[in-house]
């Protein structure tokens, strides 16, 4: 099967490493591939194999104003047509809300089968009110399918949207069946970009809460962002800096995956965190906030998880609590680490890819 996939680039982030790796999976499966961006791929933070080609429309500058911006749209989506005419794909995939709706007008009139994707949930994010009225339409009368991550946005979308051809997919897990560590260190772990949405700030609060009772822990967030400079604000005037570390972005998150007891999702929304998820598949005792959507359904409700509530300082310090003075709960929720790498293991949820890219074509 020949497969255009569609994202605004492979820098650092949950969406550009589940595409990249679906990639690299069909490539070597024996499909024909093709990783289109908006951005350089100067830019790309995310390995491809060999089997992927690579496409870049080089526009991936923003615009000084609305009008440019608009004719800079223009520009991209023609460029995009252009690429997808000579690639003759047999399904296109578009990853993101803006990219989908550019790729959605990009490809009218090609009759070439179409998939978008939304990687977070979308009511808790606008892409401009322009965008967020277009968004919708261009989905239920472009798009064979619309796929989301948990059933929560799926039902969301059904109703707001009025859209039917949805699909849930979850992400894919890529930890290996011995990666998960049992003779874990004193580390906290949180991973995501350094941005208001995952909340690390509250993380930092908590921890202060409850640092002073266990001086041997540490806390390391890896991600990159604006708000880097107002955390390390936060940490200086907490006296943290030497407990915390901002560890920045880090391509090879698998040895602090390994090394941490604990991890914290302490987002304010969420679609399905991909480092959530590893960071259960790699044998770590999880806190999450419970989002409208996503840890709740990865946590199964609790089962393998603390849920907390969203923005509160409290209820994630105590949680960290609870799981900071008990090494046996640490390790009872770390158990299941193989049943969240078999659930969603890449081959399981790779197929579940290419049965709707079928699908779409009949």
């Amino acid at each position: 099967m020949r497969i255009a996939l569609i994202i605004s680039s492979l820098r650092p982030g949950g969406a550009e490493r589940v595409l990249s790796t679906l990639a690299n999976d069909w490539g070597k499966s024996g499909h024909d591939i093709h990783l289109i961006t908006i951005d350089n791929q100067d830019s790309d933070f995310y390995n491809l194999c060999h089997q992927v080609s690579r496409h870049s429309l080089r526009m991936g500058a923003s615009s000084a104003g609305f009008f440019s911006g608009i004719l800079a749209n223009i520009k991209r989506a023609f460029n995009l047509r252009k690429i997808c005419i000579a690639i003759k794909p047999d399904v296109v995939l578009s990853f993101v809300d803006t990219t989908n709706i550019l790729t959605g007008i990009a490809l009218i009139g090609t009759s070439m089968p179409l998939v978008v994707s939304e990687r977070i949930d979308p009511f808790k994010h606008s892409i401009g009110v322009l965008r967020d009225l277009i968004r919708p339409y261009l989905y239920r009368h472009s798009a064979n399918a619309l796929v989301v991550q948990t059933d929560a946005v799926a039902k969301k979308c059904a109703v707001r949207w009025k859209s039917s051809n949805i699909k849930t997919i979850a992400n894919p897990i890529w930890a290996n069946d011995d990666a998960a560590r049992h003779n874990k260190d004193k580390i906290i772990l949180s991973i995501g970009r350094l941005q208001f949405q995952k909340g690390q700030d509250v993380l930092i609060k908590a921890f202060k809460k409850v640092y002073a009772d266990f001086p041997e822990w540490r806390l390391i967030i890896c991600g990159e962002g604006e708000l880097r400079h107002s955390l390390e604000c936060e940490l200086d005037e907490s006296d943290l800096t030497e407990i915390v570390s901002l560890r920045g972005a880090v391509k090879d998150v698998c040895p602090i995956y390994q090394a941490a007891s604990i991890f914290v999702m302490p987002s304010r929304f969420e679609g399905f965190p991909n480092a959530l998820l590893e960071a259960l598949a790699m044998g770590c005792a999880c806190i999450s906030t419970d989002c409208e959507s996503g840890p709740r359904e990865m946590l199964e409700d609790g089962r393998l998880g603390i849920l907390t509530p969203v923005d509160d300082v409290d209820a994630m310090a105590e949680a960290l609590r609870r799981l900071m003075q008990s090494p046996e709960l640490c390790e009872q929720f770390g158990s299941h680490s193989a049943y969240v790498r078999e659930r969603y293991h890449l081959d399981k949820i790779s197929r579940q890819w290419l049965d709707l890219f079928k699908a779409v074509q009949k």
